[in-house]
């Protein structure tokens, strides 16, 4: 194992700093995506006051005014989204065997997996499409602040700890 080390110690600090690099731009690129998606709702929104504006001034009520509708849309999308998001997937899990003592890696129990409401993998579904593209911006802040905290828990991995892991494997 030691012979391997020389190697595997600027592997793993490289790996872990190409890792932290791509979650946060990753997550970057999500909250581009929520600030677009953002900005096309109140774009949608500002249309409809505008439509309903003057619905509600033949009638002689004034019209809400576009800045307040579409934060409070959005503030709406935000909300919906907490009761309908997808789960957060569990990961592997270490667990001493009983009998060995060994570490095992254990695969997360997927029996109980709780899809999101618009999740596609239960099949297509026009609603759920049409839930996706309504709450597209809180779905891809989510995203961003998953691949941000993915990004912090790599950081704050032992480096060396990782180059070991490796340099043990490569001598099995």
């Amino acid at each position: 194992m030691e012979r391997h080390l020389p190697y595997t110690r600027p592997w793993s600090a490289q790996h872990v700093r190409d890792y932290i690099r791509g979650q946060r731009l990753l997550a970057f690129a999500f909250l581009m995506a929520a600030a677009a998606a953002c900005f096309v709702t109140a774009f949608v929104l500002f249309g409809l006051c505008l439509m309903l504006g003057m619905v509600f001034a033949a009638l002689g009520i004034p019209p809400p005014h576009p800045l307040t509708i579409a934060p409070a849309a959005t503030l709406v999308q935000f909300v919906v989204y907490w009761f309908v998001r997808d789960a957060e997937q569990p990961g592997l899990s270490m667990v001493r065997a009983d009998d060995t003592g060994e570490l095992l890696l254990v695969k997360p129990d997927r029996s109980e997996r709780r899809l999101g409401w618009y999740d596609q993998a239960e099949g297509y579904s026009v609603w759920r499409s049409v839930a996706s593209v309504a709450l597209a911006t809180p779905i891809a802040a989510a995203q961003a602040w998953r691949h941000w905290r993915r990004a912090g828990f790599m950081a704050r991995a032992n480096r060396e700890d990782v180059a070991q892991l490796a340099a043990y494997l490569l001598s099995r």
